[in-house]
């Protein structure tokens, strides 16, 4: 795990360098969840884990973190000076990480050779697999929302977004986009 965590630091100076706007996001992102971290390293794991020869899958994770953190940079100011309140600056960032990784999810991911690869939660466990071209398994898009959410996000941010209303606007999808 720890050669996981190390990467997803690398993945981070990565995504900052590709960017100001990144950077700067990044860290007012950090400042108000400090458990940013913790999510961006579960993320990283959860595409690490899949083990699929010749894909990128680190730049597929740098996709998937760096639109999470354009659409929070969009939720930061309500106006000049106020700012939104931050349980929904988090939704939104989680939410758009769960979007886009189940959309990835649903389409499949495709290696080199034409293959494209699913996954299922078997209990606590990510199974990743190649789909049978013949294979007519179609994902549900609530499940996955669902697995997702409880590997991205620990206990304690679960109970705040609980806590705000905002946990089932994310396992459906619906988090409000702002006027």
């Amino acid at each position: 795990m720890a050669e996981t965590l190390k990467s997803a630091t690398l993945l981070m100076k990565t995504i900052k360098q590709r960017g100001r706007n990144n950077a700067y996001l990044w860290s007012l992102l950090q400042w108000d969840w400090p458990i940013a971290k913790d999510i961006i390293d579960q993320v990283y794991a959860f595409f690490l884990s899949a083990e699929i020869p010749d894909t990128p899958l680190s730049e597929l994770a740098c996709q998937v973190i760096e639109e999470a953190l354009q659409r929070y940079g969009t939720t930061i100011f309500d106006g000049p000076y106020l700012k939104h309140e931050d349980a929904y600056r988090i939704s939104v960032f989680l939410d758009t990480l769960i979007s886009v990784t189940t959309a990835q999810l649903i389409d499949g991911i495709s290696d080199e050779k034409g293959h494209v690869w699913k996954v299922r939660f078997d209990e606590e466990q990510v199974i990743w697999y190649q789909q049978d071209k013949l294979d007519s398994d179609s994902d549900d898009e609530a499940s996955l929302r669902a697995q997702l959410y409880g590997l991205f996000a620990c206990e304690k941010l679960q109970f705040c977004l609980r806590r705000a209303s905002n946990e089932q606007a994310i396992l459906a999808g619906s988090i409000p986009a702002l006027p």
